[in-house]
């Protein structure tokens, strides 16, 4: 079997919804800053995702193949990243003192800047 020839029982899956939503979602909780990393595997997947339909339109279903395991792979690892993300942020945030802790930070913040004036 060569490169162009696909076998009829197994469609390609490109992950594309799978990878938008990656990206959505990390570019809406980016500002966690626990989350970024997780932005740079979301594009990955994303490109590797829109390579699949290009591939199998060229014929070539071995590297449609290969593109749809990345974009699964990045996926995988995007969501990984953002989830430990998540849990680092959670433990900051609750170590920190919660909203307590936050709003006590804030004041500091804001007197400091007052002195400085």
């Amino acid at each position: 079997m060569n490169s162009f020839e696909q076998p009829a029982s197994q469609p390609v899956n490109n992950y594309l919804a799978w990878s938008i939503i990656s990206l959505i979602i990390t570019l809406f909780t980016c500002c966690l800053c626990w989350t970024i990393p997780s932005l740079g595997t979301a594009i990955a997947s994303l490109v590797f995702s829109t390579k699949v339909n290009g591939a199998i339109k060229a014929g070539d279903f071995r590297a449609a193949e290969a593109a749809s395991r990345n974009a699964k792979l990045w996926n995988m690892i995007t969501l990984g990243l953002f989830l430990a993300g998540i849990v680092i942020w959670c433990v900051m945030f609750f170590a920190g003192g919660g909203m307590a802790g936050q709003e006590e930070a804030m004041e500091r913040l804001r007197e400091a800047l007052e002195k400085s004036r």
